[in-house]
Formats: structure tokens, sequence, C-alpha cells
């Protein structure tokens, strides 16, 4: 399970169908590559109102990626990821927000909102060779997380005060794991952090350290270098 507590003193959102592209709205992003192979990694968003965007890339725009897949577009998995017949976890994804406050409406505002995820973790492992399911203690994912701000202001119009989406600015990009370039880019799945499973009790689990990962930043150095 994945919890997040965002404050948030202008809370607004409009999208209300899943699969609608989030993060034109604010939002929390889940970025999941459960093999560490930078490649068939998962993207999820959601809004203050629940609704979900959740991706398959078959590589980093970086490297040549095709546009997602996912079922924002119709047939466009069969277009971007040969192989893959679709990608939509909506109906395995149990989650759910809360705000405190009153989301759209300035007069009374808010002051945050929370929400939860349930990781529907067979469908994540899907395409994923060397991932396992269940995930074994010790196995780790590698996950980043990020929030997306919109700059917004107040409108008065004859209905009342409104929220007012300024799309000349740039949205502000919150990491929880920095992937050092400017502005952030989250498709770099070899920046991001890692996730180990155990079964031992919280803050109690030994640390396993990736054994591969000298040798794959060297190995990506040396890609970027070129």
């Amino acid at each position: 399970y994945i919890g997040a507590y965002l404050e948030e003193p202008q809370g607004w959102a409009n999208l209300t169908v899943n699969n609608s592209i989030v993060y034109h709205d604010n939002d929390f992003e889940v970025f999941i590559d459960p093999d560490g192979c930078n490649h068939y990694y998962k993207e999820l968003e959601l809004n203050a109102l629940n609704i979900n965007w959740n991706l398959l890339l078959v590589r980093p725009y970086l490297n040549g990626g095709p546009a997602v897949c996912n079922f924002t577009v119709p047939n466009q998995c069969q277009l971007s990821a040969p192989g893959v017949p679709y990608w939509d976890i909506a109906p395995y994804l149990p989650s759910g927000t809360a705000v405190k406050g009153s989301l759209n409406n300035p007069t009374v505002g808010t002051t945050e909102w929370t929400l939860e995820i349930g990781i529907p973790i067979q469908q994540y492992v899907r395409y994923n060779t060397y991932s396992s399911y269940p995930p074994k203690v010790g196995d780790y994912w590698r996950i980043d997380f990020s929030r997306v701000e919109w700059h917004i202001s107040v409108h008065q119009t004859e209905h009342g005060p409104v929220y007012w989406k300024d799309t000349t600015r740039p949205e502000e990009n919150w990491v929880w794991q920095p992937t050092y370039v400017d502005p952030p880019n989250m498709h770099l799945p070899e920046k991001w952090g890692y996730l180990q499973f155990a079964d031992s009790h919280v803050n109690a689990t030994r640390p396993i350290r990736d054994p591969q990962w000298p040798v794959r930043d060297a190995l990506m150095q040396m890609y970027y270098a070129l």
C-alpha cells in the first residue's frame, strides 16, 4: 500500500473520468520498475477526486520510447507496444482520496488531501521478465513519487469565485528521489529509489544493497556520455 499526505490550501480537480490525462490537474504520481531494467515500467497518477491515469512505458522517452500504452487512445497499445494486448489496471486498483475542506471552492478552501493506493502486484510484474510473484523477502523494485502542482489564481465570475489555472507558467514537480536534472524528468528509472520487500517489523529490516548497482551506474554514465 502507498499513502500520501499533501498540504493544499487551494484544492481543485476537474477531471472525472479514469485514463484522462490526470497531470492536467494537480496530482500525485507513482513510478515503478519492478525488475529495474528501465523497460516496461509503470506510471500511475491520481487527482484529488480519485481519478487515475495508469500507463505502461515500453522504454524511457530519451531512449526512443514510443507513446505510452494505455486506454487513453483507442488501439494505442497495439501501435506503441507490440506484443502487449492492452494495459489498464483501473479495474484492479483499490484507491481512495479524502479532502479536508471544500474542493473547487475558493470561498472555503482546503488544508490538505490524502490518498491511499493498493498496488496490484500481479498486474505490475506483467511484462517484467525478472520479477517474481509474489515478491520474495529481499526483493526490491525501483520506485519514485512525484507531485504535480500548477500555479492558480482566483477569478470572479457571475457564479462566484473560481480557481483559474495559469497555463502560461510551467507546473511545479516535487519529487521524492531526485533525478538530478532540471526541470525534473521522472522518466529516468535508473535514478529512482529502491523499495525493498520484507516481512519484519517496520524500521527493523536490514537493507540489502543492490549488487548490480555499481555496474549499472557505470554503464548508465557511459551511455549518457556517448
